[in-house]
């Protein structure tokens, strides 16, 4: 992951070193709000993230096992799986940014109990992926 590996730093870097060239922008002259981009960079990354691999196993869950599926709330599948899951959470604003990776965590959090225990579903590999990225600490906080 971006952030555990330290890519996260040398990625932000790079692209402002970049962008100071291209814009001629003295960081000397930095504002203070920049640090707050950086934190918000991180918390979209998460989003995206969390939204995308529920999206993933809901697809997966949807196509394998598909009474399982149709036990989940449609307002849950719904979120994700609707016409307009993508705009979703790429139209997230900053200052909401902590209250919708909660909302994700709840829901990541909901499904790993809802089928924990259910063996064909804990067998699949999109499951895996939402036990991990909820388990991990620079993940889910």
């Amino acid at each position: 992951m971006l952030s555990t590996d330290g890519i996260y730093d040398e990625i932000f870097d790079k692209t402002l070193a970049t962008l100071q060239k291209i814009f001629r922008v003295d960081l000397k002259k930095q504002r203070i709000d920049s640090v707050h981009i950086k934190s918000n960079m991180r918390h979209l990354g998460r989003i995206r993230l969390f939204a995308e691999s529920i999206r993933k196993f809901l697809n997966n869950l949807k196509r394998h096992h598909r009474a399982h599926f149709d036990q989940l709330d449609k307002s849950l599948t719904g979120h994700y799986l609707g016409k307009n899951k993508e705009s979703v959470f790429a139209m997230v604003k900053p200052t909401k940014s902590a209250h919708t990776l909660n909302q994700l965590a709840e829901d990541v959090f909901h499904l790993i109990q809802k089928f924990n225990g259910v063996s064909r579903v804990n067998d699949m590999h999109s499951f895996k992926q939402l036990n991990r990225l909820f388990h991990e600490p620079t993940m889910s906080g």
